[in-house]
């Protein structure tokens, strides 16, 4: 399989739905609502529109509670090792929509990487670098330039007594230096007139220490605040119906509604018994109320936004 396509449904997961269709055939294939009243007859419930569900696409695992019920409804408890099945297919399903979620969460890259270019020497041509890169390395050294050169009939080997000695002096003439302080005097005037003109007012004095005079400061300095990150949310999916939303977490209270196959729900980090878990439900009271954990995926950072973030 490559890594553009995604995975179909698992064969442990086929021939599982495939001894419950030969149990079928055994019982002259009854309806949903023939087996919902088998069912009734043992004591057991199992309602025929789960029954319709799961035979629609032959493709859902569901819990074992429930897939139990229906085994036993068509009395082939001695059939088959159902547990054995039902364990083997509910783990490749779970690993189907494991890579279901990361082939949509992470897709294939499609731009080619172009090959560096190499020279007439088969090696990498050096590259203009982008902002904030680092150069992969260090060209050679080269001799730096010379900060002023001091030609040969400068230097005066002759003392004034007849001593030899050398006296090496700056080859710039004094009208050069005016030159140079002329111009430095200009740019600084042009500086000033072009922030006079775009801004209204010349600049504050700023000292060299890089302070700011106090009788510039108009007001008490703001302390500069970060911004606080976020934290992070963790989030479950449904992999198994009925997935029922309890106000506690006791089977035998009424569910206050029902969760659907590859339904997102985000977990809470509170105190929980064994086999529950907390679920925030924003539009039923207190908020958060309980799921069990065997109809969920295992819980994972959210990858995509949930109300209440950006």
């Amino acid at each position: 399989m490559s890594d553009t396509e995604t995975p179909g449904i698992p064969e442990p997961v086929t021939h599982l739905w495939d001894c419950v269709k030969k149990a079928l055939a055994e019982n002259d294939n009854p309806s949903p609502r023939d087996i919902d009243r088998l069912a009734a007859s043992i004591g057991l419930k199992l309602a025929a529109s789960t029954i319709e569900g799961w035979s629609r696409t032959w493709s859902v695992v569901p819990a074992w509670e429930r897939f139990e019920v229906l085994i036993k409804a068509l009395g082939a408890e001695q059939d088959e090792d159902w547990r054995a099945l039902h364990g083997a297919a509910l783990t490749a399903d779970r690993k189907r929509k494991k890579e279901e979620r990361r082939h949509k969460e992470f897709p294939a890259p499609t731009t080619p990487v172009a090959s560096e270019p190499l020279n007439s020497d088969r090696e990498p041509v050096p590259q203009q670098l982008a902002w904030g890169s680092t150069p992969s390395a260090v060209p050679a050294e080269r001799s730096p330039d010379p900060a002023f050169t001091v030609p040969t009939d400068a230097v005066d080997t002759t003392g004034a007594e007849g001593d030899t000695t050398a006296r090496g002096r700056f080859w710039a003439t004094p009208w050069k230096v005016g030159a140079a302080v002329v111009l430095l005097v200009l740019t600084a005037v042009l500086i000033f007139v072009f922030r006079t003109t775009t801004e209204g007012d010349p600049a504050p004095f700023t000292p060299l220490g890089g302070g700011v005079p106090a009788d510039v400061i108009t007001g008490p300095i703001q302390p500069r605040t970060v911004p606080a990150q976020p934290p992070i949310r963790y989030c479950a999916y449904v992999i198994a119906e009925p997935a029922g939303v309890y106000p506690a977490h006791d089977i035998s209270t009424k569910q206050i509604k029902f969760k659907h196959l590859n339904d997102r729900v985000e977990v809470l980090d509170r105190p929980r018994p064994s086999g529950w878990v907390a679920v925030r439900t924003p539009q039923d009271s207190p908020g958060f109320n309980w799921m069990q954990t065997n109809v969920l995926t295992d819980p994972a950072p959210c990858t995509m936004p949930l109300p209440g973030q950006g």
